[in-house]
Protein backbone atom coordinates (compact mmCIF):
# COMPACT_ATOMS: atom_id res chain seq x y z
CA UNK A 1 0.00 0.00 0.00
CA UNK A 2 0.98 3.49 -1.19
CA UNK A 3 -0.03 7.24 -0.34
CA UNK A 4 -0.33 9.40 -3.20
CA UNK A 5 2.63 11.37 -2.58
CA UNK A 6 4.93 7.81 -2.74
CA UNK A 7 3.38 6.77 -6.11
CA UNK A 8 5.60 6.10 -8.95
CA UNK A 9 4.71 8.02 -12.41
CA UNK A 10 3.78 4.32 -14.07
CA UNK A 11 1.54 4.05 -11.01
CA UNK A 12 -0.09 7.35 -11.14
CA UNK A 13 -0.89 6.59 -14.90
CA UNK A 14 -2.01 3.33 -14.07
CA UNK A 15 -4.14 4.72 -11.44
CA UNK A 16 -5.55 7.81 -13.70
CA UNK A 17 -6.34 5.27 -16.40
CA UNK A 18 -8.71 3.37 -14.26
CA UNK A 19 -10.80 6.87 -13.83
CA UNK A 20 -10.71 7.69 -17.12
CA UNK A 21 -8.37 10.20 -16.91
CA UNK A 22 -5.87 11.87 -18.97
CA UNK A 23 -2.35 10.41 -18.21
CA UNK A 24 -0.19 12.42 -19.62
CA UNK A 25 1.93 15.00 -18.07
CA UNK A 26 5.10 15.76 -15.49
CA UNK A 27 4.65 14.12 -12.01
CA UNK A 28 3.12 17.02 -10.55
CA UNK A 29 0.69 17.15 -13.07
CA UNK A 30 -0.52 13.26 -12.27
CA UNK A 31 -0.59 14.27 -8.92
CA UNK A 32 -2.33 16.90 -8.87
CA UNK A 33 -5.47 15.00 -11.05
CA UNK A 34 -5.63 12.20 -9.12
CA UNK A 35 -5.37 14.29 -6.04
CA UNK A 36 -8.47 16.35 -7.93
CA UNK A 37 -10.37 12.79 -8.52
CA UNK A 38 -10.01 11.58 -5.42
CA UNK A 39 -11.21 14.37 -4.04
CA UNK A 40 -14.50 13.75 -6.20
CA UNK A 41 -14.69 10.45 -5.00
CA UNK A 42 -15.11 11.70 -1.61
CA UNK A 43 -11.66 10.46 -0.28
CA UNK A 44 -9.34 11.85 1.37
CA UNK A 45 -6.12 12.22 -0.90
CA UNK A 46 -3.75 12.62 1.75
CA UNK A 47 -4.41 9.67 3.94
CA UNK A 48 -5.79 7.40 0.82
CA UNK A 49 -3.85 4.12 0.70
CA UNK A 50 -3.46 2.44 -3.01
CA UNK A 51 -2.98 -0.81 -3.77
CA UNK A 52 0.14 -2.02 -4.78
CA UNK A 53 -0.30 -3.73 -8.24
CA UNK A 54 2.72 -5.71 -8.57
CA UNK A 55 2.01 -7.29 -4.85
CA UNK A 56 -1.52 -8.20 -5.73
CA UNK A 57 -0.25 -9.87 -8.77
CA UNK A 58 2.27 -12.30 -6.98
CA UNK A 59 -0.21 -12.59 -4.09
CA UNK A 60 -2.87 -14.08 -6.96
CA UNK A 61 -0.34 -16.14 -8.52
CA UNK A 62 0.76 -17.39 -5.34
CA UNK A 63 -2.50 -18.26 -4.87
CA UNK A 64 -3.59 -19.61 -8.43
CA UNK A 65 -0.08 -21.38 -8.03
CA UNK A 66 -1.02 -23.30 -4.41
CA UNK A 67 -4.51 -24.50 -5.91
CA UNK A 68 -3.18 -25.57 -9.13
CA UNK A 69 -0.89 -27.57 -6.49
CA UNK A 70 -3.80 -29.09 -4.92
CA UNK A 71 -5.41 -29.72 -7.78
CA UNK A 72 -2.31 -32.41 -9.14
CA UNK A 73 -2.18 -33.86 -5.81
CA UNK A 74 -5.94 -34.35 -5.91
CA UNK A 75 -5.64 -35.94 -9.58
CA UNK A 76 -2.52 -37.70 -8.52
CA UNK A 77 -4.49 -39.00 -5.29
CA UNK A 78 -7.11 -40.11 -7.70
CA UNK A 79 -5.37 -41.76 -10.51
CA UNK A 80 -3.79 -43.83 -7.93
CA UNK A 81 -6.96 -45.10 -6.65
CA UNK A 82 -7.93 -45.69 -9.95
CA UNK A 83 -5.02 -47.62 -10.61
CA UNK A 84 -5.53 -50.08 -7.57
CA UNK A 85 -8.76 -50.44 -8.22
CA UNK A 86 -8.69 -51.58 -11.89
CA UNK A 87 -6.08 -53.97 -10.82
CA UNK A 88 -7.55 -55.13 -8.39
CA UNK A 89 -10.49 -55.84 -10.77
CA UNK A 90 -7.75 -57.76 -13.22
CA UNK A 91 -7.07 -59.50 -10.49
CA UNK A 92 -10.30 -60.76 -9.73
CA UNK A 93 -11.42 -61.66 -13.11
CA UNK A 94 -8.00 -63.60 -13.89
CA UNK A 95 -9.26 -65.47 -10.74
CA UNK A 96 -12.65 -66.06 -12.44
CA UNK A 97 -11.30 -67.09 -15.42
CA UNK A 98 -8.94 -69.44 -13.89
CA UNK A 99 -11.47 -70.69 -12.06
CA UNK A 100 -14.06 -71.31 -15.76
CA UNK A 101 -10.43 -72.97 -17.04
CA UNK A 102 -10.73 -75.49 -14.59
CA UNK A 103 -14.17 -76.34 -14.35
CA UNK A 104 -14.30 -76.71 -18.74
CA UNK A 105 -11.00 -78.82 -18.56
CA UNK A 106 -12.45 -80.76 -15.32
CA UNK A 107 -16.02 -81.71 -17.37
CA UNK A 108 -13.96 -82.81 -20.47
CA UNK A 109 -12.22 -85.13 -18.45
CA UNK A 110 -15.69 -86.22 -16.99
CA UNK A 111 -16.88 -86.42 -20.39
CA UNK A 112 -14.32 -88.53 -21.62
CA UNK A 113 -14.48 -90.74 -18.73
CA UNK A 114 -18.04 -91.37 -18.96
CA UNK A 115 -17.55 -92.43 -22.66
CA UNK A 116 -15.02 -94.46 -22.40
CA UNK A 117 -17.37 -96.49 -20.06
CA UNK A 118 -19.84 -96.48 -22.01
CA UNK A 119 -17.97 -97.95 -24.79
CA UNK A 120 -16.63 -100.61 -22.18
CA UNK A 121 -20.56 -101.33 -21.08
CA UNK A 122 -21.72 -101.52 -24.65
CA UNK A 123 -18.69 -103.77 -26.10
CA UNK A 124 -19.60 -107.40 -23.96
CA UNK A 125 -23.12 -106.74 -25.14
CA UNK A 126 -22.37 -106.22 -29.19
CA UNK A 127 -20.49 -109.40 -28.55
CA UNK A 128 -23.47 -111.40 -27.59
CA UNK A 129 -26.03 -109.95 -30.08
CA UNK A 130 -23.07 -110.68 -32.95
CA UNK A 131 -22.53 -114.53 -31.57
CA UNK A 132 -26.52 -114.52 -31.17
CA UNK A 133 -26.84 -113.22 -34.74
CA UNK A 134 -24.35 -115.84 -35.72
CA UNK A 135 -26.33 -118.78 -34.28
CA UNK A 136 -29.37 -117.75 -35.44
CA UNK A 137 -27.92 -117.77 -38.86
CA UNK A 138 -26.84 -120.97 -39.14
Amino acid sequence: MSTLCKLKIADLRLELEERDLSSTGKKADLVECLKNALQEEGKDPETYLFEDKHAAVISSISKVSTDITSLENKVSTDITSLENKVSSEISQVSSDVLKVSTDITSLENKKILDNTNLECSISPHSLTVKATLRKAST
